[in-house]
């Protein structure tokens, strides 16, 4: 490690705009390589959308499970499925009532359906829940009317109902079914969901086979025989996606910048001429030297890789939706380990056979 450390104090002392330029070029590494990634697997998600009939799925209830049975898979599913999931519909029976639920579950709290907005587009509601009253699960309700555009003139209305034991505050209309609509944090724990619907998830894009497994794992492991996931068959372009391309690109983007760090790094060696011919008189093969070389840059790059891909998930992986709406943090961050080994095993080829070549012609200069 000390011979490393002199090495680079060389390098860092023979050339400092150079040696700068080296470490910037290791710092941007991974943010271009990870928006790279990202970029094309947004291109892969969207080319997955299109698989409409993959959207949705409904899973068949066997025996009535309640509120808080399904709370348990849904706390099991990954960050990425929760947040690739954008609508859960159920029914519940209170009684002899049936009342309407649709809601998603992220970061351990429910939220606003995102199909809230057809609903609202469409005239199906005069009003809808806020994210505050679904997640706080506020006793607000929805009631059903065949024609929303009347019930304001209409004499007698109602403002409150009565439902498992609660006086909820009626906020609106809708005609989408014929049951109450309520948000779905409201409910006790112990409320059964209504077998016959059963419950129907909706996908944001067209689930992948990795999502579904999990999905169908959890549920089956949760739930046992109460539950039936219905088959769902995958194509090819869905297993395999674009997955070999995308491994392929981001090897040549990762050999474009291995190429220039070796360039950088030829300019600076051959600055150091001098030292290195004191090397090999005193006693530095050329096995020896070579490992000094490849123990150089791995000594750079693995932090300054670090601390680039840190920055770079601190500003864009954070926001990454933003900019691209079919990927979720969860599913960038998790590329970030494949990414830094395909840059580091690129550069080490690179450099190492570059490094190998250009040592030939340094035999005359010491022992060999």
């Amino acid at each position: 490690m000390w011979l490393w450390k002199q090495y680079l104090y060389i390098m860092k002392k023979k050339d400092r705009a150079v040696f700068t330029a080296l470490l910037t070029v290791m710092f941007l590494a991974p943010s271009i390589l990870n928006f790279s990634h990202a970029a094309f697997r947004n291109y892969q998600n969207v080319k997955l959308s299109e698989y409409l009939d993959l959207n949705n799925f409904s899973v068949c209830l066997n025996e009535n499970i309640t509120k808080g049975q399904l709370e348990e898979c849904l706390i099991e599913f990954s960050e990425e499925v929760n947040y690739a999931i954008s609508g859960i519909i159920l029914d519940v029976k209170l009684g002899e009532e049936i009342l309407s639920c649709r809601f998603i579950f992220r970061d351990g709290a429910y939220g606003r359906s995102d199909g809230y907005l057809n609903l609202v587009e469409n005239n199906f509601v005069t009003t809808y829940f806020t994210e505050e009253q679904e997640r706080d699960g506020e006793l607000v309700a929805l009631a059903p009317a065949d024609d929303i555009y009347s019930w304001v003139s209409a004499e007698g209305q109602a403002d409150t109902v009565v439902l498992q034991r609660k006086q909820y505050r009626i906020i609106g209309y809708q005609s989408w079914d014929s049951s109450y609509m309520i948000p779905y944090a409201s409910l006790d724990e112990a409320t059964e969901i209504e077998k016959s619907e059963g419950i129907t998830i909706y996908w944001k894009d067209a689930v992948t086979e990795r999502q579904y497994r999990e999905v169908k794992d959890i549920l089956n492991r949760t739930l046992g025989n109460a539950v039936t996931v219905p088959e769902v068959v995958f194509t090819d372009a869905q297993k395999d996606g674009l997955q070999h391309v995308m491994v392929i690109i981001i090897f040549l983007l990762a050999a474009i910048f291995s190429s220039n760090i070796w360039i950088l790094m030829y300019y600076i060696r051959e600055r150091m001429q001098r030292e290195r011919k004191i090397y090999y008189i005193c006693g530095m093969t050329k096995g020896r030297m070579f490992l000094l070389e490849l123990g150089s840059v791995l000594v750079l790059s693995i932090p300054t890789y670090a601390a680039g891909n840190l920055l770079y998930h601190a500003v864009v992986g954070r926001s990454i939706h933003r900019w691209l709406g079919h990927l979720t943090t969860s599913m960038l961050a998790g590329s970030y380990l494949d990414i830094f080994i395909i840059y580091i095993c690129s550069l080490m080829l690179i450099v190492a056979i570059r490094t190998g070549m250009t040592m030939r012609t340094e035999g005359k200069w010491g022992r060999e």
